[in-house]
């Protein structure tokens, strides 16, 4: 069959969108899933969590062995616990369930508050609050080991320490007009006060780096009071907002803004309060950004302004400035990055461009490190510590030594590149990405459009980890590494692949040797392997409705654990393939062509031609198939 190409740089061809045949057309289209979601598996990988997306989420748990299942409806917060005997999960009507495992029967069921559970940090007691008997606030504790229960009346909000079964809540009294700041541990019967505040508006914000001390935030008329007290001896220490600043603009302390490094240093935002009229707004020709634009960066950037304050010692810095109004905040930095957010203003790039400085906590002083930085997102990176910090500038990565005021240059041969060459859509080149350090943070991880290398800050020296023809892109599977940015080379790493012909899967990356597990031309998304034994993964193409498989990686044996869509196998849904052609300037480019279900190669068919952008990936997308009523046109 001959197709005639039109010419351009990116093509999707669909060979009629034709209906189904007859036989299929009786086949109902409103229980088809449109989004298969891979969202969780037990730790000893019997268990998988799948949301089949329909009108409304559809939670199914699945046991990955005999492939027994349980729906679960539309639901949040799921948990397994006490060693994957339970799962935990609050439904759509705010009712918490406990549902044992070994039989799938719910054996605890009750009406929460705000549909939120907690739990302590081995995940043995489960909290939550409910209304009791006087339509107050009661907070429940339920202990999965002794199956014992306890109430605490009253409460407010409360925080599980990070590290032990101990809690921090707020109780309020109606007699003395209070609220009083208490410590439950598991176990006892008692409750140790430490600190009463007057009856404003307090919440808990959350434990300090040290694990001693709780922060919290009072609402006051004048902007609000920051605690930090002591859980061991009671030791309070405040900061309120009306001593921070001497002029008369309104401002309060932001509770949602506010965190601590491991130094007892709170860091916290203050908000200037405009007073807001819905009925009319202004603007102002001579503003430096449009109204709508200026609105968003006055909500989050130009209204507010960063506080460092050191509780051991109960002194306070502002960080931001009127020159330098803007700043990116490590907690566990000893220095800020700032840079004046309207510096190019207005200007029709998509992110800011503005000099950028180093501002260093304990000698107060500002240093230019990199001018007109491009803030993109992806234009920065820093170490865990803050030793390094990685920017994106003339095509190039630079690693800048913060300790050594040094600015070092990130070189690999002049064959391969750190961004991408081919990028038409955008002023700025994007770079491929930094991904991680090793552990002493003397080494970065960079990508090229293939490779991963790894740079030695240290020696300016490149190496290659991975060994790509060009045909295959290797990354570090970011599930595996979600709560780490260290990468350590002699552990067993996981990668995931894609080849230019739309092939995809994943491997171990393991003394210096890729071991591929899966690599097929399907879609292939959320890899996660259990103790580097099992391995599940989702896949899909343009006509296989998204399966999640298992595979044992001692025995190389795969199995389907869940089927999207199982009537949809039964049925043609046609098929994908890719194609290669030459645009008008001889340029070879790629494109994809849909057939039609029943297609009759000694047929001829209409051509439907699709141009934007790319979207050769699409060879391997499925979509549920829509039947259309008889009546209707196209």
């Amino acid at each position: 069959m001959a197709i005639k190409y039109v010419n351009s740089i990116l093509i999707m061809l669909f060979v009629c969108l034709g209906c189904f045949a007859k036989a299929q057309e009786n086949q109902k289209t409103s229980n088809w899933t449109k989004h298969t979601l891979f969202t969780d598996v037990s730790s000893d990988g019997k268990w998988i969590v799948v949301n089949d997306m329909q009108d409304k989420n559809n939670v199914i748990l699945v046991q990955t062995e005999s492939g027994v299942r349980k729906e679960l409806g539309s639901i949040i917060l799921l948990k397994f616990l006490k060693n994957n005997d339970i799962l935990s999960f609050v439904d759509d009507k705010s009712n918490l369930h406990l549902i044992d495992l070994k039989t799938l029967k719910t054996i605890f069921q009750v009406e929460v508050l705000h549909k939120r559970y907690f739990t302590n940090h081995d995940q043995t007691i489960i909290s939550y609050l409910r209304k009791d008997k006087k339509e107050k606030k009661g907070l429940q504790l339920l202990d999965l080991k002794s199956n014992k229960s306890y109430a605490i009346h009253d409460v407010e909000n409360y925080q599980w320490h990070p590290a032990k079964d101990e809690l921090i809540f707020l109780t309020s009294n109606t007699d003395s007009n209070t609220k009083t700041l208490k410590k439950w541990e598991s176990g006892s019967e008692n409750q140790q006060s430490l600190f009463i505040t007057p009856k404003n508006g307090v919440k808990i914000l959350g434990w300090q780096s040290d694990q001693k001390s709780i922060l919290l935030l009072e609402d006051t008329v004048d902007g609000g009071i920051l605690y930090t007290i002591n859980t061991q001896n009671k030791e309070v220490k405040s900061l309120a907002c009306k001593i921070l600043f001497s002029d008369e603009v309104v401002r309060k302390i932001n509770g949602f803004d506010t965190t601590s490094d491991r130094n007892g240093i709170v860091f916290f935002n203050v908000d200037i309060v405009k007073s807001k009229n819905d009925n009319y707004s202004i603007w102002d020709t001579q503003d430096a950004l449009i109204a709508p634009r200026k609105a968003v960066a006055e909500e989050y950037v130009l209204n507010k302004q960063s506080i460092r304050w050191d509780t051991k010692t109960n002194e306070f810095s502002i960080i931001t400035s009127n020159k330098l109004n803007a700043v990116i905040i490590k907690p566990n930095f000893n220095y800020a990055l700032a840079y004046d957010f309207l510096e190019n203003e207005p200007s029709t790039e998509q992110y800011t461009v503005a000099d950028l400085y180093l501002k260093n906590y304990e000698k107060g002083e500002e240093k230019l490190i990199v001018p007109a930085h491009y803030f993109s997102y992806d234009y920065l990176s820093f170490s865990p510590s803050g030793k390094y910090i990685m920017y994106f500038k003339d095509k190039k990565w630079w690693g800048y030594d913060a300790v050594n005021d040094k600015h070092i240059e990130i070189t690999i041969p002049s064959n391969y590149s750190l961004y991408k060459t081919n990028d038409m859509y955008y002023k700025h080149p994007t770079p491929y990405g930094v991904e991680g350090w090793s552990i002493n943070e003397n080494e970065v991880f960079v990508y090229d459009e293939f490779d991963i290398w790894m740079y030695d800050l240290k020696n300016d020296t490149a190496k290659r980890l991975t060994a790509s023809n060009g045909d295959i892109s290797y990354r570090f599977n970011k599930k595996e590494r979600k709560n780490t940015s260290h990468i350590d080379i002699n552990q067993k790493l996981m990668l995931d692949l894609s080849t230019k012909d739309e092939q995809n899967g994943f491997a171990f990356f393991e003394k210096g040797k890729i071991v591929p597990i899966v690599l097929e031309s399907n879609t292939i998304e959320n890899a996660v392997c259990i103790n580097k034994q099992t391995c599940f993964f989702k896949k899909f193409r343009y006509n296989l409705s998204p399966v999640i498989e298992r595979v044992d990686l001692a025995t190389k044996k795969r199995k389907i654990v869940y089927q999207s869509n199982p009537d949809l196998a039964k049925l043609d849904l046609g098929k994908s393939e890719s194609i290669e052609y030459k645009n008008i300037k001889g340029n070879k480019s790629k494109g994809i062509l849909l057939y039609p279900t029943n297609f009759n190669p000694t047929k001829q068919y209409p051509v439907i031609y699709y141009i934007y952008e790319n979207m050769t990936y699409k060879v391997n997308q499925f979509a549920s198939p829509v039947i259309f009523p008889k009546n209707r046109t196209v």
